[in-house]
């Protein structure tokens, strides 16, 4: 099979997440999508910022599954920082019968200098050698393809939502209806999930 992993934060998971998953099986891009949780963040990568507990970033997630969806926990057992690269290689030796690619949002495009492999060199161009990576457009970041190995996913409006816009309106006491699952929206009440 050609799995695509998705990498991400999931803090929370929400509808647009779901509509990228969908829209890539829709249009027979991959045979299946892997959500792929981080476990521990380098800065380098990420924005340097304070994660929900993984066991309930992982039941979030693990609530918004369809056929041909699963959650991949090797970022989180790993014990090592998320490095793309080695999630990339050491899921492709685990699973030598499928091919793997990653999916990105285009807000991470002019962020891809700043990705660095395990070993501490840039991670692109050289992970285009051995893997595809597809760019989902994200509302207000162009689709501005540094490297001719990206591949854009057409024919998709652009993602509006953010997680991060979702823990400001739960943290201000706005309601989030619409932009999760409502199994999430319950979740995070019964929780209590970002409200400080």
């Amino acid at each position: 099979m050609h799995i695509i992993l998705f990498g991400g934060t999931f803090d929370p998971p929400h509808l647009a997440h779901t509509q990228m998953v969908q829209q890539l099986l829709d249009q027979q891009l991959a045979d299946e999508v892997w959500y792929v949780p981080v476990g521990s963040q380098h800065t380098k990568h990420f924005t340097d910022k304070k994660m929900t507990a993984i066991e309930h970033r992982l039941a979030m997630l693990k609530l918004i599954l369809v056929p041909r969806t699963k959650v991949e926990t090797f970022e989180v057992t790993s014990g090592k920082p998320s490095h793309t690269d080695l999630t990339l290689r050491s899921l492709r030796a685990q699973h030598p019968q499928h091919t793997f690619s990653w999916l990105i949002g285009s807000d991470q495009l002019a962020k891809l200098h700043l990705w660095i492999q395990e070993d501490g060199s840039p991670t692109f161009p050289s992970i285009l050698k051995e893997f595809d990576f597809y760019v989902y457009p994200r509302a207000g970041y162009p689709m501005a393809l540094p490297h001719p190995q990206l591949k854009a996913v057409e024919g998709v409006a652009p993602m509006p939502d953010s997680s991060t816009e979702i823990r400001r309106r739960i943290k201000a006491g706005e309601s989030i209806t619409g932009l999760v699952d409502s199994q999430v929206e319950e979740y995070i009440i019964d929780k209590k999930l970002y409200q400080s």
